[in-house]
């Protein structure tokens, strides 16, 4: 879920017949927005690659023979102790995803593609961001010219520019009334 944006019911119902290794892509016939290719990263590859050969219908096969693994709960709550994160949910996973495209500056509309998302609304509800990205962009605005600007010229420039601008709309509106 985390490599791949997928909703968890996507991941679960995942068959083998739909992983297509050497395009690098998921074929899912069927998703809440009706069928999709969903691209893949180097670290999914790598876990799918790990998985093969557990069975050959389901990416992640269930306790029962011949059916998918239905109920994350047991296996979530081990993961989610190991690593000290009590209380992430399993679709933090997705929002991650959106959130992390989000930092990289990824434009809104791709991230949402990768998510399946049918309405950008949607996707803008999926990011957050865990800086201040108007903070981030003045800082960038800024920091090519921070080390080789004179302040203190650059300072007196404007303050000058100022006054002159207020000394002549002063002067011009008395000549007016005067």
């Amino acid at each position: 879920l985390l490599f791949t944006g997928c909703r968890r019911g996507e991941i679960l119902t995942l068959r083998w017949e739909h992983v297509d290794l050497a395009n690098k892509c998921l074929r899912l016939p069927d998703s809440k927005t009706g069928a999709k290719v969903v691209p893949l990263n180097q670290p999914a590859i790598e876990i799918l690659e790990g998985l093969e050969g557990n069975d050959p219908d389901w990416v992640i096969p269930g306790r029962k023979k011949e059916t998918h693994l239905v109920n994350l709960a047991k296996p979530w709550r081990r993961i989610r102790e190991k690593a000290e994160l009590d209380d992430l949910r399993i679709h933090d996973l997705r929002h991650q995803f959106a959130s992390t495209g989000v930092d990289l500056h990824e434009p809104l509309f791709l991230i949402g593609q990768a998510l399946g998302h049918a309405d950008a609304s949607t996707t803008e509800r999926y990011s957050h961001t865990g800086a201040d990205p108007i903070r981030e962009t003045s800082e960038r605005i800024v920091a090519p010219d921070w080390d080789r600007m004179n302040w203190d010229a650059a300072l007196s420039t404007s303050l000058m520019s100022v006054s002159r601008r207020v000394y002549f709309q002063r002067w011009d509106s008395r000549s007016v009334i005067g």
